[in-house]
């Protein structure tokens, strides 16, 4: 059996509860039957049996990523002494530990951006698409002006901001109107397609994609990263994939933590299912046995033949046992054969 990496993330989900009810998220129908907020009392064990597979597995440091849901629902205190408690154990069991969070920031107050500046090193990831309806209230009322208007306030209060923006439809047909809002506003963003989608659509995004990787390679004085361009770049020099979804095997470098103890193998695996046990009862052994297992091979013959293979490394494992596999491999490789194209004009060799 594979040991995991020796970095390793673990996803915490303190809740699987929102505030928002965006069109395409793929947690909605569980908000619906799991209303549950983790106690502190269960936040402290999952801290507690994230150690125990840290120490089993002798890995060297860790990255908890704060999910959902929205993370910010169980309230500034909670967030503070989970936190508080997290950096104690870790540092007692000599395991170098960071934060990082994904949130619509709709909750963010004075509060929360001093607990930003000491435990996330001052950085925060959020949600946002340009030019597009998706992100809505429970009311139905559009939440984007709201989203980007918090954004801007936590700039201003000299937070780091990462995007994370869907191609949709209503912003596939303004690539460089998308790519100069972010770049002005200074605020580095990751860009993609939802899936499920149609392989039209799928292919109208990756023409979206290659006319923002344009406007972003052609900018003489760029602000801004396009942090999976980045990614993409990276791996097309050297073959080295970092990220969970360019890894043969995703089981080595992440789990998800959700409330009642249930186990994940990543953010986007919310049926039960997909749970592969459960922190209150659980070994650390046991559930990298079953992280492991839990995705088949993921790549096919295509796979194997493809120039862009070491750079892909077969696309993210949850859509291909969902059976979107077809739709994301045409969109990486018109992504991937396009950058990799625009590298050569300036002189770099690809894999």
């Amino acid at each position: 059996m594979t040991p995991p990496a020796q970095s390793y993330q673990f996803i915490f989900r303190p809740t699987m509860l929102c505030n928002l009810r965006c069109k395409y998220c793929y947690v909605g129908a569980l908000r619906d039957c799991n209303g549950q907020i983790m106690s502190e009392k269960e936040a402290r064990t999952s801290v507690d049996w994230m150690i125990a597979f840290c120490k089993h597995h002798a890995i060297r440091n860790v990255s908890i990523l704060w999910h959902g849901g929205e993370p910010l629902l169980p309230g500034i205190d909670f967030i503070a002494n989970t936190l508080e408690y997290a950096e104690s154990r870790f540092g007692e069991a000599g395991i170098p530990m960071s934060n990082q969070i994904q949130t619509n920031l709709l909750l963010v107050t004075e509060r929360h951006v001093e607990l930003f500046r000491r435990y996330f090193g001052g950085t925060i990831g959020f949600s946002w698409d340009y030019g597009s309806d998706m992100r809505v209230y429970p009311d139905g009322r559009d939440a984007s002006a709201d989203i980007w208007e918090k954004a801007l306030w936590c700039r201003e209060k000299g937070l780091k901001l990462g995007a994370i923006c869907q191609i949709t439809s209503e912003n596939r047909d303004r690539p460089i109107e998308l790519y100069r809002h972010f770049s002005e506003a200074g605020v580095p963003f990751r860009l993609g397609p939802v899936f499920p989608s149609s392989m039209e659509d799928v292919v109208l995004a990756a023409e979206t994609a290659c006319a923002v990787i344009d406007a972003w390679l052609d900018d003489k004085s760029p602000t801004i990263e396009i942090g999976n361009f980045c990614e993409m770049v990276e791996s097309l020099l050297t073959g080295t994939c970092r990220k969970c979804y360019l890894e043969k095997n995703c089981g080595r470098v992440l789990l998800a933590l959700s409330p009642g103890g249930r186990i994940y193998p990543c953010s986007r695996t919310i049926d039960n299912c997909d749970i592969i046990g459960n922190f209150h009862t659980d070994s650390p052994e046991a559930i990298h046995v079953r992280r492991m297992s839990f995705y088949t091979n993921k790549e096919d013959a295509r796979c194997a033949n493809c120039e862009f293979s070491r750079a892909c490394a077969g696309g993210c494992a949850f859509h291909y046992k969902g059976g979107w596999h077809t739709c994301e491999c045409a969109y990486n490789y018109r992504v991937l054969k396009h950058l990799s194209e625009r590298m050569r004009e300036f002189g770099h060799d690809c894999c």
